[in-house]
């Protein structure tokens, strides 16, 4: 007897689409702008290639040059966006390595498709394909399951001292001038530090000093000599405070002699000495550098930490804002971010995971959520195959947001987890077969 039964295929093409999207144009976060980088990594070209082969195989009935200029205009639109982003930066190589990942996979394609090896523009959800994506669903819940390490202020030492325009060894000197300056016990977030200017305005003091904040009475002028020591009582109260509420904030207005200190030199530490602080904040020639001690940091805050773009310049103030928030330590310079480290994000087992990798492990989870449940509940129907698959995502947000909510974005990782699930969906179609 002969029947025809329906097999549904994923197309390639949305798939592709969404790797690229997820892989390099969802922003971890937002910063100022920054210049194209001119460094040529042989890594990060080889990944930047194979990123585009995949719709290069997708697109293998298109011409060429019809291909080569999609990638090129989605490649340069991408770079573009990744000047605000965090932990990316616009490259011109980028956009080469794109183009030449389009047309391998072009490539590759028609030399399959000549050989008879099967059209590579789609694939079968079959029970192998069903397997797998059981295995990567179980492996990712798995990974975020595993306990991190705890990113908190827990072994802060008390007895250190806050020190201003060196260490308490007086081999790390500053020289230039603090005008204002508030140590608040307290994370700012990402919209205050914007909307921050002056530390003397009435209200913005008033506001500081109901969080518990310490306020420099009058502008410091360092010349390299002995660190100036703030009293003990500033530094036990302030101790108490921020470790009680795993977070702080410094804010400082400075002007740097010139730029071309380095060490780093030390406009404020927290600190016993070079090797031993609960926080310091330096300058590294033009660039600013933010650490601070946590159990993942280690003793001297250094793994990981904040280093940012160059941002001084010789008898220009500045204002800066440091602040962590018991996962992340930033760095904003005249209300723009132009620093960022996930210091929690270090504890995990597979850091990336939990950071700049959470949107497209989202999607994927999301993605092989919706491949399970096609490849296990039969039916005939593209459009209930489409509806199962939307549906598969919308239940897979409730184990993935129970297993990561300490991971950031907030909804917008169960977001992304949907969005995944919407890209199976829009990939699928049916084949008739005999049986």
């Amino acid at each position: 007897m002969v029947t025809t039964h329906r097999r549904h295929r994923l197309r390639l093409l949305p798939l592709a689409l969404a790797a690229i999207i997820f892989c390099t144009a969802v922003p971890v976060e937002f910063r100022g702008p920054v210049l194209w980088s001119n460094g040529f990594d042989v890594g990060d070209f080889v990944n930047n290639v194979l990123l585009y082969v995949p719709i290069g195989l997708a697109l293998w009935k298109r011409s060429l040059l019809v291909g080569l200029a999609g990638a090129a205009i989605l490649s340069t639109t991408i770079e573009i966006l990744q000047i605000w982003h965090f932990e990316r930066f616009g490259s011109a190589f980028d956009i080469l390595a794109n183009i030449l990942g389009m047309a391998c996979g072009i490539l590759l394609a028609r030399r399959l498709v000549q050989s008879g090896r099967g059209i590579p523009d789609s694939f079968l959800i079959t029970q192998r394909l069903t397997v797998f994506a059981i295995l990567g669903v179980v492996m990712l819940l798995a990974l975020w399951v595993v306990p991190a390490q705890p990113s908190n202020l827990s072994n802060w030492n008390p007895d250190f001292e806050l020190l201003l325009g060196n260490e308490r060894t007086s081999d790390r000197p500053w020289r230039g001038t603090i005008s204002e300056l508030a140590l608040v016990p307290a994370p700012l977030s990402g919209t205050e530090a914007h909307d921050l200017q002056d530390v003397a305005d009435p209200l913005v003091r008033a506001s500081l000093l109901t969080r518990g904040a310490y306020i420099l009475p009058e502008p410091i002028r360092l010349e390299g000599g002995e660190a100036k020591r703030l009293s003990p009582e500033v530094a036990r109260q302030f101790f108490y405070s921020a470790t009680t509420r795993n977070g702080f904030t410094l804010i400082a207005k400075v002007t740097t002699a010139n730029a071309h200190q380095n060490g780093p030199a030390r406009l404020m530490s927290f600190s016993a000495d070079q090797f031993n602080r609960n926080f310091d904040l330096g300058q590294e020639d033009a660039r600013l550098v933010f650490r601070v001690r946590t159990g993942i940091t280690g003793l001297n805050g250094m793994y990981p930490h904040v280093e940012t773009a160059p941002a001084l310049v010789a008898e220009r103030p500045i204002l800066v804002v440091a602040t962590f928030d018991g996962a992340v330590s930033r760095v904003y310079v005249d209300g723009q971010a132009q620093g960022r480290s996930n210091l929690a994000a270090a504890g995990c087992f597979i850091p990336l995971l939990c950071d700049t990798g959470v949107p497209i492990a989202s999607a994927l989870f999301g993605g092989l959520c919706a491949i399970v449940v096609i490849g296990t509940v039969r039916t005939t129907s593209r459009e209930k195959a489409i509806m199962l698959a939307l549906l598969a995502g919308m239940l897979g947000t409730a184990p993935f947001y129970l297993v990561t909510e300490s991971l950031p974005f907030g909804v917008g990782k169960l977001a992304m987890v949907l969005a995944g699930a919407m890209t199976v969906s829009l990939g699928i179609s049916g084949q008739r077969e005999i049986i």
